[in-house]
């Protein structure tokens, strides 16, 4: 099921479908293998958090982000433009 979501996920088959980092990009879960956020449309995906709710280093995903195989257009988007384009903040 995950690798039929992550296909249909990159041909935009679900363009209302947004997705976060909150403790999924860390080693929080055991995956069976590393969630690889080049694989994933960078104009989907915003940086979450969920600090101070969740009691962890409020920059473990930061520092996941910035050592991530993306360009910096995609961490850029992430990290800040998704989330102001989303919210119409300018």
């Amino acid at each position: 099921m995950y690798k039929n979501f992550n296909t249909n996920y990159q041909r935009s088959k679900y363009d209302n479908l947004w997705l976060d980092t909150t403790m999924v990009i860390t080693d929080y879960f055991q995956l069976k293998e590393k969630i690889s956020l080049g694989h994933y449309r960078s104009d989907r995906i915003m940086y979450g958090s969920d600090f101070p709710n969740i009691p962890y280093a409020w920059d473990r995903e930061l520092k996941e982000l910035k050592a991530a195989a993306i360009s910096r257009d995609a961490l850029e988007k992430i990290s800040a433009k998704n989330a102001a384009d989303f919210f119409s903040l300018g």
